[in-house]
């Protein structure tokens, strides 16, 4: 098993030699690959490699490669649509940029367009929220709030959802502040242009997209997942030379994401062998325990897989409350995290009915309630994503 598992990450590697897989071994790959979403990635290092013709009957490949163009597809449309909003965001004064996914389709994903993404993530300055609510309005789009109101959203989330085609968010903050608000204030002014069909884009410096990717490793459900390590690999193997570490040093000891960013530049390190200097890396050092814990689980994820976590949804719930341990600065940022964390996020947390009068009452006994909760999760069903 961490034969196959070692190969996987091999795969995700293109300096690595193509490792021999049998079909079994190919199934693991690919459900490793699910779990980061990192099919596409692996499709085409199999299929640029010189044992293609070998490996194209195993029916592990077949939906590899399916994934692969249903993903180019999906991007296409996406592509084009962000363009008709771009335009009409142009016309109206309104400056905005793509972030995420969609930023990462016009720069360093532009020949393949094969980076999946759910929705459409937009950046606006928060003065123009409103105009930007009519233009979305106007252009037929309908806000997308589910159960919640629009308040619930700006004070929890930064962002409005919008839906027509595809679904559209407005940001208005890189990240969520819990525990606390992410401040670059020369964002905006780092602005670079990108050209795209004789058009020029503008989109954030390779700096601020770091800090974004990385911020989007706090999230729920995919502890240890590489498709943001991979993203952020892709910026620095682009950018190299140009990457700016006194800007990324200065706000990330201001915003105390030194954690964050040292675990992800050393995953690059490890996983995609980029060089990345000890002086570069001593730039965001959390500190011995921090740093040797998250070099520990990097390698192990390397040379064994997530397999647990896949199985596991108990599981994926402790590594994920330990990492989020080992990605803050500060032991206060997390219970910070803890006190503020938002109802629905605690209920989807502790897979709880949302809304519903239970959820409110355990939220709000929620100190009382989450020693209980977690033991309930020892004696969990194991689930596979």
């Amino acid at each position: 098993m961490h034969n196959a598992l070692s190969k996987s990450s091999l795969l995700l590697n293109k300096n690595s030699p193509l490792p021999s897989l049998n079909n079994a071994e190919l199934e693991i790959v690919l459900k490793e690959s699910l779990y980061h979403s990192l099919t596409n990635l692996i499709y085409l290092t199999i299929k640029t490699s010189d044992r293609y013709k070998e490996l194209i009957h195993h029916p592990a490949f077949s939906r590899l490669k399916n994934s692969y163009f249903m993903t180019v597809k999906d991007n296409m449309l996406k592509q084009k649509e962000f363009i008709d909003i771009s335009n009409a965001f142009e016309t109206a004064d309104i400056l905005m940029v793509p972030i995420k996914g969609m930023a990462l389709l016009f720069d360093v994903f532009q020949d393949n367009l094969s980076r999946p993404m759910a929705d459409i993530d937009i950046l606006i300055k928060k003065n123009d929220l409103e105009k930007a609510k009519q233009l979305m309005q106007g252009l037929g789009y309908k806000a997308a709030l589910g159960n919640f109101s629009e308040r619930y959203y700006t004070d929890y989330y930064h962002h409005l959802p919008f839906f027509k085609a595809s679904m559209v968010e407005l940001h208005w903050d890189l990240a969520v502040p819990r525990p606390n608000k992410i401040i670059l204030p020369e964002l905006w002014d780092r602005l670079q242009k990108i050209e795209h069909n004789n058009a020029f884009l503008n989109i954030l410096s390779p700096e601020d997209t770091i800090f974004s990717l990385a911020l989007h490793l706090r999230r729920f459900n995919t502890p240890f997942s590489l498709k943001p390590i991979y993203d952020i690999y892709r910026i620095m193997e682009k950018y190299d030379k140009e990457i700016d570490w006194e800007y990324l040093s200065k706000y990330s000891g201001l915003n105390r994401l030194n954690s964050i960013i040292y675990y992800s530049l050393v995953s690059v390190k490890t996983i995609f062998e980029y060089p990345i200097s000890e002086k570069e890396l001593g730039m965001f050092y959390p500190g011995i325990l921090r740093a040797s814990l998250l070099k520990l689980f990097i390698n192990r994820v390397k040379n064994r897989g997530v397999t647990r976590l896949i199985k596991s949804a108990s599981f994926r719930k402790y590594a994920y409350i330990f990492l989020r341990f080992l990605l803050y600065d500060r032991l206060w940022d997390l219970i910070k995290f803890i006190i503020l964390i938002p109802e629905e996020e605690f209920s989807r947390f502790y897979s709880i009915e949302f809304p519903s009068k239970v959820s409110s009452a355990i939220y709000s006994l929620r100190f009382l309630a989450m020693p209980f909760l977690a033991l309930l999760d020892r004696f969990s069903k194991k689930s596979s994503i």
